[in-house]
């Protein structure tokens, strides 16, 4: 079954940050014995850590059959903590929703329904959170139903209490999203994430095929609106954004004639945000 459903219990966030963490620097036998260690080292309350390693696992973080081992991809996030703690939050935030359209599969369903709940959000700021809870699960769960990809065709359900856990992960974006139960969109994003978030539409077909490096991808409706989704965007701040952050990564251009075409030379991998 393609499970929808988020998992995040109270500082899940934090958690997770702390497990790649320790498995990247020890070895380990189990998740009691990691969490052991994180409880005594970090003074972390004890937390619910239910069903955290699956999804680290479908999120392609940690290896699915040696679940305190890192993937590559794992371990390139876990750089990115070494040398910049403070863009964690945003590149877990990252992760969960673009690992569907990385590898769509069953298994990265729960990817798929953050990757959409961000849709609805954005569609809807600024909202209250509480009040646009049930509207937003329905709309996905109906979204789920009419899908066209194989990977959904048995899908479980999504509910208030996944809503509750996604909030847990916006919540602890910077700029903020999120502040005193209203969803908002912001002005600007991290230039290391607005980065990957473009290299992330040229390597697969979120909006459309796939894209060579070095050719221009015009900023279509529905490429802004990608954009726009997985960084909980403002559409009237995208061009300024990719402009700020192309001045300051040679590997991206903007550029403005009858139409709003950005450029991309080479592969931004996870690592090269350290």
């Amino acid at each position: 079954m393609a499970k929808l459903h988020i998992e995040g219990a109270s500082d899940r966030p934090e958690v997770i940050k702390q497990y790649l963490d320790f498995i990247d620097r020890r070895d380990y036998s189990s998740l009691d014995a990691v969490m052991d260690d994180i409880y005594r080292e970090t003074g972390l309350d004890l937390v619910n850590t239910k069903n955290m390693e699956t999804t680290l696992a479908k999120l392609g973080l940690v290896d699915q059959q040696n679940r305190q081992q890192l993937t590559d991809y794992g371990r390139d996030v876990v750089e990115v903590l070494l040398y910049n703690d403070d863009l964690f939050f945003e590149l877990l935030h990252f992760t969960y929703a673009t690992a569907y359209h990385r590898n769509p599969s069953p298994d990265r369903a729960i990817s798929w329904a953050y990757y959409n709940i961000c849709d609805e959000f954005r569609r809807r700021a600024p909202v209250n959170f509480t009040d646009a809870k049930q509207e937003v699960v329905e709309s996905v769960m109906e979204r789920a139903d009419r899908a066209p990809d194989s990977a959904l065709d048995d899908h479980g359900p999504l509910s208030n209490t996944s809503l509750s856990n996604y909030r847990r992960f916006i919540e602890r974006l910077d700029s903020s999203v999120y502040e005193d139960g209203e969803v908002t969109l912001r002005s600007f994003a991290p230039k290391e994430i607005v980065l990957a978030t473009i290299d992330h539409l040229y390597r697969t077909d979120v909006d459309s095929e796939t894209r060579e490096y070095g050719n221009p991808m015009e900023l279509t409706d529905d490429t802004v609106d990608t954009l726009c989704t997985i960084l909980l965007l403002q559409e009237e701040s995208v061009a300024d954004v990719i402009e700020h952050v192309a001045s300051m990564d040679a590997r991206l251009s903007l550029k403005s004639d009858y139409q709003l075409r950005v450029r991309l030379t080479d592969p931004v991998e996870i690592n090269d945000l350290a």
